[in-house]
């Protein structure tokens, strides 16, 4: 008899166990999930500044070197490690690659063209295939772009 209840308890100890780890690896998604929605929606909106910017001061896109525009002139200090730069008349916006930032870019820009990760200085979207974009050389290979 004192077999068969030891028994029972490490098996209910033993199903305890897995189903608070399966809770806290849920919870792990849930907080990977949440901040790589968060860090997306800032890249969108860290953009939009910039285009923002760019409407009211065409001649930025007119340098013909690279430009890379203040936290003051956009009005965003961004919390995510987001860079950009403006170079040939496009807006690069890129970010270290992050697990599940893709995925989330590609929501919150409705499956946007745009996107793209970089190899070789050249930019590929997000099915591989080569956009026949060469980022400048101070964004690194596999960064994420959002390029405009």
């Amino acid at each position: 008899m004192g077999y068969f209840i030891l028994s029972f308890l490490l098996v209910t100890l033993s199903l305890a166990g897995f189903y608070q780890h399966q809770h806290t690896d849920n919870l792990n998604r849930t907080e990977i999930a949440t901040t790589t929605t968060q860090q997306a929606i800032e890249t969108v909106h860290y953009i939009n500044a910039i285009n923002d910017y760019l409407y009211r001061h065409p001649d930025a896109l007119k340098k013909p070197n690279e430009v890379v525009l203040t936290a003051a002139q956009i009005g965003i200090t961004p919390h995510s490690p987001i860079s950009h730069v403006i170079a040939r008349q496009r807006v690069f916006v890129w970010q270290p690659f992050s697990p599940g930032l893709m995925a989330a870019l590609k929501t919150q820009t409705r499956d946007s063209a745009l996107l793209g990760s970089v190899k070789n200085h050249r930019l590929f979207d997000h099915s591989g295939r080569d956009m026949q974009v060469v980022v400048p050389a101070r964004i690194p290979d596999g960064a994420m772009v959002y390029l405009n």
